[in-house]
């Protein structure tokens, strides 16, 4: 199923290997073994400011 872009998601802030980027900036290399074994574990989290 192919999933249509979701504006809401735009801005979104990713944790990559214990940074903080934003969407555009967040890769994982090719040669990681996560990406090459297909093993990888994915959490999402939602953050609010109160």
């Amino acid at each position: 199923m192919l999933q249509t872009f979701n504006e809401k998601n735009r801005d979104l802030i990713v944790s990559v290997g214990g940074q903080l980027l934003p969407r555009a900036d967040a890769k994982v290399s090719v040669f990681d073994s996560l990406v090459q074994g297909g093993d990888g574990c994915w959490e999402g989290l939602r953050l609010y400011q109160c």
